[in-house]
Parts: structure tokens; sequence; C-alpha cells
């Protein structure tokens, strides 16, 4: 299976719950479409929130956390990857 072509990108809106938060992103699909989102959420959290933005079902989860950016870039990629083979 072909990687599909992901990005972060900072969000360009201020309807966030931490607007300018440095440490928020939009995941954003191959067609430039929102599909998720990674983001270290406040309060003085250590780790890092992924999810995405559709519905799945079991056994994948749609959203999880790990203990840095990348791990929770990683986690997302993969869910995602599995999602786009899973039939509904």
């Amino acid at each position: 299976m072909t990687q599909v072509s992901l990005k972060l990108r900072r969000p360009r809106d201020d309807l966030r719950n931490n607007p300018g938060n440095p440490d928020d992103f939009d995941v954003v699909g191959p067609d430039g479409k929102i599909i998720g989102r990674v983001m270290k959420p406040g309060g003085g959290a250590e780790h890092w929130f992924w999810a995405l933005k559709v519905v799945v079902r079991p056994p994948l989860r749609g959203s999880g956390t790990a203990p840095t950016r990348d791990e929770a870039a990683a986690a997302f990629r993969a869910t995602w990857e599995r999602w786009l083979v899973t039939p509904c």
C-alpha cells in the first residue's frame, strides 16, 4: 500500500479552544481537506492528542494520545490508512 500524503498545518481559524496555541495542528489530506487534528491540550498536559474527523467503527479508534507530537502523528497516520482500506 502506498503511503498517503498527510501534512500538519497550523489552524487558519480562531474558533479553537486555545487560539494561537503553538501545539495545535490540523491534519490535511492529499486533497487539501482537513481530516483531523493533532494537538497538545492546555492545562499542563504532558501528552499529545490526535483525532480523525471521520466516523470509525471498532476495532479502529478515532482518537488517542501519545507522549510526543511525532508519535501522535504516526498513530493518526496508521489509523487513517487502516480506515481507508476498512469497508464500512
